[in-house]
């Protein structure tokens, strides 16, 4: 695609964000031999905006700066003493004032034009162009602000959005480095600004007018006696944004407009456009537009991107990002396509037609139509894919785990949705279907058991308890409840003491007898091996009194008693055998597909974390204990994966130590700046050595794009639409370089067969509910009513 603009050179690239050497050698808006680069970004379809690229270090809409190097090399100037190259090779000297300068050119335009069949406001001929010239009304140096409310690229937007056929509206803006005369001058106006002169208009004849206003000005002041006028009621404020603004880098610009329009509409889309542009402004300056006469001579300078002999004006860095942010995210207009991301093939290394699913190349690629891979290897070294909701982060899971089940490897889904978990299950090969188990908790009316104090070997029964204590402590404490030593210590030494007799089979619903019934605590306590934890009932326990008691592990035990005592929730806590064995999942490459469904219809918020931290508590307990010679590879993946935290702090361990038991992580999330990822926050963005990003992330861009620069941006990484992501892979160990890819839609699933499966899995996992309800009465009695 070419340069924006119907003049479109040989050898530039659009949509790319790597350098471009313009032919001939000359910067934009410049001429001559004087070597210039620029960073293109190309035109999106029909009404679009397209922004010229900031140099490395942009943050907050506002521009950072280097020193040139090769001006300091030149010259052999000190570090204060720094220039750039400028149009026609000279070199502006030192900067007297700041040792960052601004030395990369900046091009970008703003398109509108009808998406859809409109009325047409002329005839069947083309219309003539009209060329405008936006200059500030007055001197530079009055600062030029942007005013907060209304919003003016909504203005504008608006202003804009009723064009028809064939009519048109294009801004261009190109900034580039003011000379050193250009920076003289600007000083000299600040330091008038500082003396109380007031601004004078912008135009050629500036020096002369400024002479006479201020002349007439003060005689007229003397002689009535007149107070200050109101400039000098702003002198303050004024003085101090002068002296700040003199010590700014600056920028040469020009803005030109060119109207596609009949004579009719000519004059009212030109109103429109000064309408909308003067809201750039503050109280002392203002953006208008003016039309330009010489229409050859504009074409010339519109068509070839150059500075303008006319119109220029100079600019600081805060007033150039304000002017650049035509149009932001913020306008609401429904006929606003934006520019879209670059898009970047991948390289060579990428696995094609092999290992587990990384998207589909853009269309144009070389193999537009072969799955991109990720070898197993690189796959155990993790899978991170970040956007917000509906950008196509469950789509990517899919794809992934439907490729590792082909693969033959285990897997083990958690999805606090259902509908993930679900498509999984129908794309599920009938060669391994038996190898598949599909825990539907959701479904009450046969309950799926899960133990967390189930114990398999007796020598980890005091893990298993202190890895249930501290869930249990993460559960607690998320709800903004207290958990302090004490309830540390108590609710360690009750899950020993109950791991410690599984010959009565327990569960987490006999935690709160065990506090209570003092005559069963001391049948169990005689099956304990352990002399602190027996110490611990008999010294501490069994003396307190009852307010003592109260205090210290009153609101816990509530708080677990409203967690484990909801019926969706106590019907699988209470029975003593689960339906998974974790050690013999992972030894079979088995398929677990747990569908934690969050609905008030189904497990509810509280219920699903609740279920899925114990299921991920077990799931690491087996994996710790994986035989050392028998290893398979295996693939936990877990979509919304900062509804799952609650496991304890060593939440990344996993990221750290999983690979080392052959256990991949591939987990997505909304933004990893959320407040419940903050403990693991580091351990994931360091170890997940393969990320996918999906659009949207708006700041959090920046963050990825240290990893994506120079091949995409931050603005890149925001842009992409939903199903499309920028991927970050490792292959062979390797950072290959990063690339653009899609993920297809979901396909159609074959009900039938999904609710055949769904069936099966229920009467092999699941409990008949009145068979468990009797049984739960029988052995908790008046407890549950």
């Amino acid at each position: 695609m070419p340069w924006p603009g119907p003049a479109a050179r040989p050898g530039e690239r659009s949509w790319d964000t790597s350098p471009v050497r313009r032919p001939g050698g000359t910067t934009p808006g410049g001429s001559g031999s004087a070597p210039g680069w620029a960073r293109n970004r190309g035109p999106g379809p029909d009404r679009e905006a397209s922004l010229g690229a900031w140099p490395r270090g942009a943050r907050g809409g506002y521009l950072s700066y280097r020193p040139s190097r090769r001006c300091r090399r030149r010259t052999g100037r000190s570090s204060q003493r720094s220039g750039f190259p400028f149009a026609g090779g000279r070199d502006c000297g030192p900067d007297p004032r700041s040792a960052r300068v601004f030395h990369r050119p900046l091009a970008g335009r703003f398109l509108a034009r009808p998406t859809l069949n409109g009325p047409s406001a002329g005839g069947s001929h083309s219309p003539e162009p009209v060329f405008y010239r936006i200059v500030p009304e007055f001197e530079s140096a009055a600062p030029l602000g942007r005013c907060g409310d209304p919003d003016p690229q909504g203005i504008l937007h608006a202003n804009l959005s009723g064009l028809a056929d064939d009519e048109e509206v294009e801004i261009r803006w190109l900034f580039a480095p003011a000379s050193l005369h250009a920076q003289r001058q600007f000083a000299a106006t600040c330091g008038r600004l500082q003396n109380g002169i007031a601004p004078c208009r912008h135009g050629p004849t500036a020096g002369l007018v400024r002479s006479v206003v201020g002349g007439v000005r003060f005689l007229l002041d003397v002689l009535l006696c007149r107070p200050a006028p109101s400039f000098q009621r702003q002198r303050s404020e004024l003085t101090r944004i002068a002296a700040t603004r003199a010590l700014e880098p600056l920028l040469v610009g020009a803005l030109l407009a060119r109207v596609l329009a009949p004579n009719a509409r000519q004059g009212v889309i030109a109103a429109a456009l000064a309408q909308s542009l003067s809201q750039y402004g503050s109280s002392w300056n203002r953006l208008k537009v003016e039309r330009l006469p010489d229409k050859l001579r504009a074409e010339t300078w519109f068509d070839g991107w150059r500075l303008p002999n006319s119109g220029r004006w100079l600019l600081t860095a805060a007033d150039a990002a304000a002017l650049c942010e035509l149009p932001t995210a913020r306008a609401r207009d429904p006929n606003l396509a934006r520019a879209p991301a670059a898009q970047v093939p991948p390289a060579a290394m990428v696995p094609v037609g092999e290992g587990l699913f990384l998207g589909w190349p853009e269309p144009g690629s070389a193999d537009p139509g072969r799955q991109l891979g990720l070898h197993i290897e690189d796959a155990l070294r993790h899978v991170l894919a970040v956007g917000p909701t509906g950008t196509g982060k469950s789509t990517f899971l899919y794809w992934y785990a439907r490729s590792a089940i082909r693969s033959g490897m285990g897997l083990l889904l958690l999805d606090p949705k259902g509908d993930l978990a679900e498509a999984v299950l129908d794309a599920v090969p009938e060669s391994r279907a038996n190898d598949v188990a599909f825990l539907n908790f959701a479904d009450t009316a046969r309950p799926i058991g899960l133990n967390p104090l189930a114990v398999t070997d007796p020598a980890a029964a005091d893990q298993t308890a202190a890895a249930v204590s501290t869930m249990m402590r993460e559960l607690v404490t998320g709800e903004g409840m207290q958990w302090g030593t004490t309830m540390s210590q108590a609710f360690a030494y009750g899950f020993r003491t109950l791991a410690a007799n599984p010959q009565i089979e327990p569960t987490m619903l006999d935690l709160e007898r065990l506090f209570f019934d003092r005559d069963w605590r001391a049948n169990l306590l005689q099956n304990v091996s352990d002399p602190f934890v027996a110490a611990y009932w008999a010294n501490q326990v069994d003396r307190m009194g009852e307010r003592q008691f109260e205090l210290n592990f009153g609101s816990a035990l509530r708080r677990m008693a409203l967690l484990v005592n909801d019926p969706r929730v106590r019907n699988i806590l209470a029975q003593a055998r689960p339906a998974v064995r974790w050690d013999r999942a992972l030894k079979r490459s088995a398929i677990v597909l747990v569908n934690l469904d969050q609905a008030d219809n189904a497990l509810g918020i509280a219920g699903s974390r609740l279920l899925g931290s114990i299921v991920v508590t077990q799931f690491w307990q087996a994996v710790l204990r994986r035989p050392r010679d028998d290893r398979p590879p295996f693939i936990f993946m877990i979509d919304e994966f900062q509804e799952f935290l609650d496991t304890g702090r060593n939440m990344g361990a996993f990221f750290e130590r999983s690979r080392s038991y052959r256990v991949g992580m591939c987990i997505a999330t909304q933004s990893m700046a959320q407040p419940r990822l903050k403990a693991v926050r580091r351990s994931v963005m360091i170890n997940a050595r393969t990320h996918a990003v999906f659009g949207g992330l708006r700041d959090e861009a920046r963050h990825f794009a240290l990893s994506t620069e120079p091949h995409f941006s931050a603005r890149d990484l925001d842009r992409r639409e939903a199903f499309q992501m920028t991927v970050s892979a490792l292959v062979d160990n390797q950072p290959a370089a990063p690339f653009s890819a899609h993920v297809a839609p979901l396909p159609v699933p074959h009900w039938d067969r999904l609710a055949a499966r769904k069936r099966r899995a229920s009467q092999l996992f699941g409990a008949d509910l009145v068979q468990l309800e009797k049984s739960v009465r029988r052995r908790y009695g008046p407890r549950l009513n």
